[in-house]
This record gives structure tokens, C-alpha cells and sequence, in this order.
């Protein structure tokens, strides 16, 4: 389940332009949510989406799901993602919500998602409990043969 903390519509620094691929001024939804696994905070997830690509997002489907919303309602297709992965420092909602200091650390997701239409609609940041943090991939020798 989620916790809203943060849903409006602000226009785009030039720094979140640049990472999205829109023009600095452009509106976007601001949107902080926090996401609970058995009523227990696990993630702190901060998302920038551009009202020109995901038009007409509400509070609702924030609180359910956002990518339900894309695909079934505005009938766009999620392709890919291109993600990195670090640990940094706590911001004010995690200190709040996991009970951390300035000396502990958060396992942090930057994302960065795509449609089939090869638009960025999303820009997104997760701050994970490291305790509860698991990464997972494969690699194919095939991909890195020249």
C-alpha cells in the first residue's frame, strides 16, 4: 500500500528537464509517496511525470497504482527503465518514516522510465530500508562479446 505525502503540479527545474528530456518550465506532477509493506514503511519513493505525456493523473490512482493508470486508462505502453543504484544519507521523510538519523543510509534507486514510444515519463528516486534492500540480475556473455 501507499501513503500520499505530496501530489500537485509544478513546473520543471532545468535540472529534472534535462534528466527527463522536456523543456525547463514544462509542468510536471511532483508526486512523494511512501510505500508499506504489512503497514510497515519500506520505501520512500519521490516521481517526476510530465502532464504532456500522463495527462489527467489523480490522488486515486497515485494511492493505487500509477502504471494501471498508464496502461489502462490512458492505453500507453511501459517499455524500459535505466536504473543506478547507491546508498546516500536519509532525507527528511526517510528520517521520519524509518526512524533514521544523519548517520545512517538508505539504498537509493534513480530511475529513469520509458514508453514503447521511446518518451521519458517518468523520473524517479527510492529510497529503500538497506535492511529490506535485495538486488538481483543476470548477465549474458553474449551481450559482451565484441
Amino acid at each position: 500500500t501507499s501513503v500520499v505525502e505530496r501530489f500537485e503540479v509544478v513546473t520543471c527545474t532545468a535540472e529534472l528537464a534535462d534528466k527527463m528530456n522536456i523543456q525547463a518550465g514544462e509542468f510536471v506532477y511532483e508526486i512523494e509517496r511512501i510505500r508499506l509493506y504489512k503497514q510497515e514503511p519500506r520505501v520512500v519513493e519521490y516521481t517526476w511525470m510530465p502532464l504532456q505525456i500522463i495527462p489527467g493523473l489523480q490522488l486515486c490512482d497515485v494511492e493505487a497504482s500509477i502504471y494501471a493508470y498508464i496502461e489502462k486508462q490512458l492505453q500507453k505502453h511501459i517499455q524500459s527503465a535505466r536504473l543506478s543504484f547507491q546508498a546516500v544519507r536519509p532525507q527528511k521523510l526517510e528520517k521520519k518514516y524509518f526512524k533514521m538519523d544523519e548517520h545512517d543510509f538508505v539504498c537509493q534507486v534513480e530511475e529513469i522510465a520509458y514508453l514503447d514510444t521511446s518518451e521519458i515519463f517518468e523520473y524517479s528516486i527510492a529510497q529503500h530500508v538497506p535492511q529490506y534492500f535485495h538486488f538481483e540480475t543476470n548477465v549474458i556473455k553474449e551481450l559482451y562479446e565484441s
